[in-house]
């Protein structure tokens, strides 16, 4: 449920911000897809990290790693956030060809109440945008909560 209205609330909060000018969705478009795919390559970078420190001799973080629930919470969050982030740079990289192709089988239907074609596809990818800066900013909380817990010296009192 809580998907549901999240998804709602991003989808809401995106049709307000559309447009079908030309200009404002050029801007948008001309940007997106280079920002989410350096995003997507430091993201990648750091998950490395995260697997080079779980990987090492390390046995404080290992031992940690594999008898915590938590953190394998965390992981696999990770993993689905990672690939969140994968499929939003697809759709970056897609939504605008789309919008600019007519398929015959994929005719935009013409309703009074319906929004413009243009409108929509703005809609999408800034759904795309805002979704992408959610996924990211729990990675980077993750990453920081991970070396946050590789960072605690061994034998030492917590307060």
């Amino acid at each position: 449920m809580r998907y549901v209205i999240g998804f709602s609330s991003i989808f809401i909060v995106s049709l307000l911000l559309s447009s079908s000018a030309n200009e404002s969705y050029k801007v948008l478009e001309s940007a997106l897809s280079g920002v989410l795919g350096a995003l997507l390559g430091g993201i990648i970078s750091a998950i490395s990290i995260i697997f080079g420190l779980l990987t090492t001799r390390s046995e404080k973080l290992q031992t940690f790693a594999s008898s915590n629930g938590r953190f394998l919470s965390f992981v696999k969050g990770l993993k689905l956030d990672a690939y969140i982030l994968l499929g939003c740079t697809f759709l970056a990289v897609f939504l605008p060809y789309l919008r600019n192709i007519d398929i015959v089988f994929l005719q935009y239907p013409t309703w009074q109440l319906m929004p413009s074609k243009n409108m929509l596809f703005t809609t999408a990818e800034i759904m795309v945008v805002i979704l992408s800066f959610v996924v990211i900013a729990e990675i980077i909380s993750v990453l920081f909560r991970v070396f946050e817990i590789a960072l605690v010296k061994e034998n030492v009192p917590k307060d």
